[in-house]
């Protein structure tokens, strides 16, 4: 297991953002933040957070650890939700999907998804619709 001086090391020496962000993560719950509360600052799920602290808990050596947290992602469009994403998502939840053209009259996290995506030219999972949802929508509504 790596100790803190080298999670340290590895966090101040690297440029890559995915490396840094996942090491400040490990950082955190070395120090006894809660997975939860790194999640919700980040904007991502615990299981997220867990699959980032995971390398760091199966003892692998510090020459190796870097590679396995780097972000996974090549190329391709890995644009994120911005606030305009956010806001057309809004004003669709508050709109009948008829008329739009659609046969059904309540929106569904997939039909969403797909309909933004056209719209947008983002593409998030269905599963990123319910987080948003909850994130955004439902806080505006109270």
């Amino acid at each position: 297991m790596l100790t803190d001086a080298q999670i340290r090391e590895i966090y101040q020496k690297t440029e890559e953002t995915s490396v840094i962000k996942k090491t400040f993560v490990v950082l955190l719950k070395k120090s006894g933040v809660a997975t939860g509360q790194i999640a919700e600052a980040l904007g991502c799920s615990s299981q997220t957070i867990r699959n980032w602290v995971l390398p760091f808990d199966n003892g692998i050596d510090a020459e190796e650890l870097p590679k396995k947290l780097r972000d996974g992602r090549k190329g391709g469009n890995h644009r994120k939700v911005d606030d305009l994403y956010i806001k057309r998502l809004k004003e669709l939840l508050s709109t009948d999907p008829r008329t739009l053209g659609y046969s059904f009259n309540r929106w569904t996290q997939t039909a969403l998804a797909k309909h933004l995506a056209l719209e947008t030219g983002i593409e998030v999972k269905q599963q990123c619709i319910s987080r948003l949802i909850k994130k955004y929508y439902q806080n505006s509504a109270k």
